[in-house]
């Protein structure tokens, strides 16, 4: 609140209002309904989705309960990120037999952009701090790096839209050349031109 931004101590935790609970009453269902479906259904899209869902159902529990907003997103995040990286190319070993399609293109890319940027978004201090350090080293450079740390660091909320935008501009284009390249691989090989020398 306006007080402890003055103050410059941490905000309070504080309850979810009455719409805050029951989004967090629908994910704690959600998640779990969403993993039953897929593994009955061999969908992973379901299956995934549920996962993440649960992941936020927890994390959502957690700052319910009081612990650190910083611990608990990290946490959220660095779990989807883990979750997404480790099933990348092949399958988890203790998952089901899921299907999935084009979807999971789709999911896994929204989903890992969403989760590092929740990551970088509530460890930005750190990474600021980081990116001082030449400063220390070369006078300088102090003031285009205090002014470069400085605003990041004050507008967290832009600084985290920004960069979940130009990731998904670029994971959009990433989806359409690969879409593209599939497609000349499909129509260009010889099983595509059915003999004929075209």
């Amino acid at each position: 609140n306006i007080v402890a931004a003055i103050r410059d101590i941490p905000e309070a935790g504080g309850r979810p209002g009455r719409a805050g609970t029951v989004w967090m009453a629908l994910a704690v269902a959600g998640g779990p309904a969403l993993v039953a479906l897929g593994v009955r259904s061999g969908v992973a899209f379901f299956y995934s989705l549920g996962i993440m869902l649960g992941v936020v159902a927890v994390a959502a529990v957690a700052r319910w309960a009081g612990v650190p907003r910083r611990a608990v997103f990290s946490t959220a995040g660095a779990l989807v990120l883990a979750y997404w990286l480790g099933s990348a190319g092949a399958n988890i070993p203790w998952e089901p037999e899921l299907e999935g399609g084009w979807e999971m293109f789709l999911l896994s890319g929204l989903g890992m952009i969403a989760a590092s940027t929740v990551v970088l978004l509530y460890n930005l201090d750190l990474l600021l701090a980081v990116l001082a350090v030449p400063g220390a080293f070369v006078s300088w450079l102090v003031p285009p790096i205090v002014t470069a740390v400085a605003y990041p660091g004050a507008n967290r909320f832009r600084t985290g839209m920004t960069i979940a935008m130009i990731a998904i501009v670029v994971f959009s284009l990433v989806v359409m050349s690969t879409v593209q390249s599939n497609f000349n691989q499909l129509f260009l090989n010889d099983d595509a031109r059915g003999g004929y020398d075209i």
